[in-house]
């Protein structure tokens, strides 16, 4: 016998939203665990959505569903592209977690939680996922690779490309 609760969704005001994670953000390392760990629960849901991986579609194909899941969802619109050296990069037009005033540090917790759980999954292995650059009025944007690539971007030493410095790393739970 079932005892776990039917699955539904529940759609929220972007604004109740903003705010509870602005308040996990404040609790220090256990809320962005929180905001993380919720990140990729909902990017297991989205990758069902689009129901592929990399693998099998053609990567252009895949990153196109995965957009549009997002913006069915309301979680924003994102592009993708190859950063060289191993990694990839993801530009996120108007991420749910990104307050309307951004800071230097790293603040998109269940975004880079969403993005690890998503590629986590679809490549069947650890994915790290790296905030580069966060809102300020435009888009985030993140990096991702094997965790010593984005360790070594993150050091400031990989991502000149990116034309960003890099403000902080993360990772879905393992």
């Amino acid at each position: 016998m079932n005892t776990s609760p039917p699955t539904r969704t529940v759609r929220l005001r972007r604004s109740a939203i903003t705010s509870l994670f602005r308040r996990c953000g404040r609790l220090g390392e256990a809320g962005i665990e929180a905001l993380r760990t919720t990140g990729d629960r909902v990017g297991a849901d989205l990758l069902e959505a689009v129901d592929a991986s990399p693998g099998t579609l053609p990567a252009d194909e895949f990153w196109s569903r995965l957009d549009a899941a997002l913006g069915e969802a309301g979680l924003g619109s994102i592009s993708f592209r190859p950063a060289g050296r191993g990694m990839g990069a993801v530009t996120w037009r108007d991420p749910v977690d990104v307050p309307e005033q951004a800071q230097d540090a790293p603040r998109c917790h269940f975004t880079v939680g969403l993005l690890a759980g998503v590629l986590r999954r679809a490549a069947g292995r650890h994915v790290e996922v790296a905030e580069v650059r966060c809102g300020d009025g435009g888009p985030c944007r993140f990096i991702f690779g094997s965790a010593e690539t984005i360790r070594h971007a993150a050091s400031g030493s990989g991502s000149e490309d990116l034309g960003v410095a890099p403000t902080g790393t993360g990772g879905a739970p393992r």
